[in-house]
């Protein structure tokens, strides 16, 4: 089964959280996971999610229909901007802190998931992890449709927060302009200063 990237949520604040929860919910319930298996895979995608909030400043948290062990699972790879992550967060004894108190931490997810794979460093991490039902289901165009379908049910159910997120992402286009153009006027301003330069070169 090939790899099917479904939705995206930004991780900037204690309220995307909400979010994050309500999508690992419905694409859990699409992959007919049971109750434990739900709980126990939507706590550990929360976690993920508050770690990248409260220690990595801001990130994001991708939704994907993959395949382990030669069935379908649940992906998420949550990427954020921070300075990285301790060696002994993930390997030893050390305690692994846990955001807002859920006593998880990120070795807890890791013994949760299927798939657990983390890059580090200080320009930010990258977390990708996989969790599998203990119910097969079958792997095709049917699978990605039902998900799809019910991420569309979950926007239609909340049109604040999906205007909310194309506020955001305007906010955003805007601020990348504004930078853009900040650029601009600074590199168009150092070729006058050197063409000045040459010219009075040219006159000596």
């Amino acid at each position: 089964m090939k790899a099917a990237r479904l939705t995206t949520v930004r991780l900037e604040q204690s309220a995307d959280i909400v979010r994050l929860r309500e999508v690992a919910l419905a694409l859990t319930e699409v992959l007919k996971f049971g109750t434990f298996e739900r709980t126990r895979t939507v706590t550990a995608v929360v976690e993920l999610g508050r770690n990248a909030i409260e220690h990595g400043q801001k990130g994001r948290a991708s939704f994907s229909l993959t395949e382990v062990k030669g069935r379908p699972a649940l992906g998420v790879t949550v990427l954020d901007q921070g300075r990285g992550i301790p060696e002994d967060w993930l390997e030893g004894e050390g305690r692994v802190p846990s955001a807002a108190g859920l006593g998880l931490g990120l070795r807890g997810v890791q013994r949760i998931a299927e798939r657990f794979e983390v890059e580090t460093g200080n320009e930010g991490t990258r977390i990708d992890a996989a969790f599998l039902s203990s119910v097969p289901v079958r792997g095709d165009e049917t699978l990605v449709h039902q998900a799809t379908e019910a991420l569309q049910h979950l926007h239609d159910a909340d049109p604040a927060a999906a205007l909310t997120e194309q506020n955001r992402e305007l906010m955003e286009s805007l601020a990348d302009r504004d930078l853009l153009m900040k650029e601009l006027h600074h590199r168009t301003g150092n070729n006058l200063a050197l063409i000045v330069a040459l010219i009075r070169m040219s006159k000596t």
